[in-house]
């Protein structure tokens, strides 16, 4: 391999900073990965050619697969010059192509240097732009993420505190003298039986477990009344859990708000129920259950109450609803107020929405005491 050429290759390659390939033969130049800056000669040549007055060992077919554009000297093509290799046609062993062969590498190879670094910092910038793009939607997913997470271990905390302070009153209330156990249930026993025949046409104790029967509940929404029936309310003594039967079934449907499987979206009042029932305080418990019963939230059912009408068009299900702007008459795709965020993994606004932070979309919960049967419960 030509001594001249290599060291050429060597100082632009040490200047630039940039890989330089060196090539003598075709195999080569079809190998070359791109990936650096090629400088070939043919080693081997089949036919002669005069360069100046001196004949040297010429290829003009050499390298013929890249392209580029033609170095001529007096009409006889000498090299061949892409944006990223220099080829020569020529071996350069005499002094006379030599010389050429140097002269043409230093007017070319020094450009060939520059511009291949300017490619590769354009490369370099662009793909670091393009990580960048695809870490700050990585960035704001997990913030997201995180954030929602943070809420929802304050929830958690939240809780355990709730459960805490419960188990405490009835650690305290059942550590109590007998005689103080035995007047507290009582008074509560009593509490309860007074929901009959004001609230429950029915209570009954019986293997640990109070269940009352209801009058036929009747819930009133969009100056129509649904009919439901009866229902029974269970309530497990030992473990606080609220099971709720009968009714007029739907599709499997006793309630808007109970599922086929019997589980009951409490919404805001889940906590009130746990308390309730924790503390052993039926009467007030069963009141918030009636309550729950008669009353329909149209934002999240299991089911929608336009079901329970008798007159009810299984074709309104096919009715066009959006579920962002909560209306029938377009679907969410047609809104013109909302977008499907893929980060969010929701429908959103699309004024200013920049999915760093998530919109508060819960629903503020309270837990107040009910007494009797004047509370007005929201079921969720």
């Amino acid at each position: 391999m030509n001594r001249m050429i290599n060291q050429l290759a060597e100082f632009y390659s040490l200047k630039h900073h940039i890989p330089i390939t060196v090539s003598c033969y075709g195999t080569g130049i079809i190998n070359w990965d791109q990936e650096s800056v090629l400088l070939a000669y043919p080693e081997q040549c089949n036919q002669m050619a005069f360069l100046g007055d001196t004949e040297v060992p010429y290829e003009p077919e050499f390298g013929v697969s890249l392209g580029g554009m033609l170095i001529q000297q007096e009409t006889i093509p000498i090299a061949r010059l892409t944006d990223k290799s220099l080829v020569l046609l020529f071996n350069p062993i005499e002094e006379v192509g030599t010389k050429l062969a140097k002269k043409i590498i230093e007017d070319h190879l020094r450009h060939l240097s520059r511009q291949f670094r300017h490619q590769q910092l354009d490369q370099f910038v662009k793909q670091i732009k393009d990580y960048a793009e695809g870490r700050v939607k990585i960035l704001k997913a997990n913030i997201q993420s995180d954030s929602w997470e943070l809420e929802d271990s304050a929830t958690k905390m939240s809780e355990c505190a709730q459960r805490i302070a419960l188990n405490q009153r009835l650690l305290d209330l059942f550590k109590s003298s007998e005689d103080g156990l035995a007047k507290s249930l009582r008074r509560r026993f009593v509490d309860l039986l007074r929901l009959v025949p004001s609230q429950y046409e029915q209570i009954s104790l019986a293997n640990n477990q109070v269940t009352g029967v209801t009058y036929p509940v009747i819930i009133e929404h969009d100056d129509n009344n649904f009919e439901f029936g009866s229902y029974k309310v269970n309530v497990d003594l030992g473990s606080g859990q609220v099971r709720i039967t009968g009714g007029r079934s739907v599709n499997g449907h006793i309630h808007p708000h109970i599922a086929e499987d019997k589980t009951i979206c409490w919404g805001n009042i889940g906590v009130l129920v746990n308390r309730l029932a924790g503390q052993l305080d039926l009467a007030g418990l069963f009141s918030l259950v009636l309550q729950f019963l008669k009353t329909y939230n149209e934002n999240d059912p299991y089911q929608r109450i336009e079901k329970w009408d008798p007159d009810y068009d299984d074709d309104d299900d096919n009715e066009s609803y959006c579920e962002y702007c909560d209306e029938f008459g377009h679907s969410t795709n047609d809104c013109e107020y909302c977008f499907w965020c893929e980060y969010c993994e929701r429908w959103v606004d699309s004024d200013g929405h920049d999915c760093v932070l998530p919109e508060d979309e819960e629903e503020e919960t309270t837990s107040e005491e009910v007494e009797n049967e004047s509370e007005l419960v929201e079921a969720a």
